[in-house]
């Protein structure tokens, strides 16, 4: 039944990240080498799309150099709201968060073996979200995320007597908070169907098949013939048959 509610998920993020990567391909054409290096860091073909990577070390980078600053300007200092606190605990729930990117960014890096829970992105994107433990604390630290960017709203819209430094880094702290809650599903959605369509635009799938990876040519559907041509063979590498089916020598 996952698979089945699943599958719409599937087909939709392929054609829109089919979209995405011809759509890139156009504006090069257009506006030449500029865009041409852009869509080698959008949209590589050999690597996934550093996207999401790219978005988290911003956001949460910025608000740890924030927080860093507001510390060292001197926890001494009266404050009638902990921000101190918040922003201690920022620092580290948004270096977990950069953390995650990164090991999200080297699990698409790996090559696809072909197996049921390893075939395309979304069979290993799923498989990672039922298993991967790494997730699970994602999701407890985007928990945390939220819960410390509302206390951090009221604490600062609340403090009368914190310093001027303090404010303004907990002022960004939960501006960049905000953005990523807000945008990091977002971005994350748009670069994981950038990853369907680099798979996608590969023209071929590993599968796994008695002990070894052939490789199968999926032949291209009529939406693919009509807005993205390209020439693709039907089948490459077959299995040989078993011993006992050869025909003798």
């Amino acid at each position: 039944m996952a698979a089945l509610c699943c599958k719409p998920c599937e087909l939709c993020c392929k054609f829109f990240g089919t979209c995405i990567d011809e759509g890139c391909k156009c504006c090069c054409a257009v506006c030449t080498k500029p865009c041409e290096l852009f869509h080698d860091f959008c949209c590589p073909t050999n690597r996934p799309s550093p996207i999401f990577l790219t978005f988290s070390v911003i956001v949460c980078g910025l608000p740890m150099i924030a927080g860093i600053i507001g510390l060292a300007s001197g926890t001494s200092d009266p404050c009638d709201q902990p921000l101190f606190i918040y922003l201690a605990v920022s620092i580290v729930l948004n270096l977990l968060l950069i953390g995650f990117a990164v090991h999200l960014y080297l699990a698409f890096s790996k090559p696809y073996t072909g197996g049921p829970h390893d075939s395309n992105p979304m069979s290993r994107g799923s498989h990672m979200f039922c298993y991967d433990p790494i997730v699970l604390v994602f999701f407890l630290v985007f928990g945390g995320l939220l819960v410390m960017t509302i206390m951090g709203s009221v604490w600062s819209g609340t403090a009368d007597q914190c310093n001027a430094e303090i404010l303004s880094s907990t002022s960004t702290a939960v501006g960049f908070g905000w953005a990523y809650i807000i945008g990091g599903g977002i971005v994350l959605s748009f670069s994981w169907c950038v990853e369907c369509g680099r798979v996608k635009n590969q023209g071929h799938i590993p599968v796994h098949h008695a002990g070894q990876n052939i490789t199968v040519i999926k032949k291209p559907s009529l939406v693919e013939r009509l807005f993205f041509p390209r020439p693709v063979p039907v089948v490459a590498n077959p299995v040989p048959p078993p011993n006992n089916q050869r025909p003798p020598a």
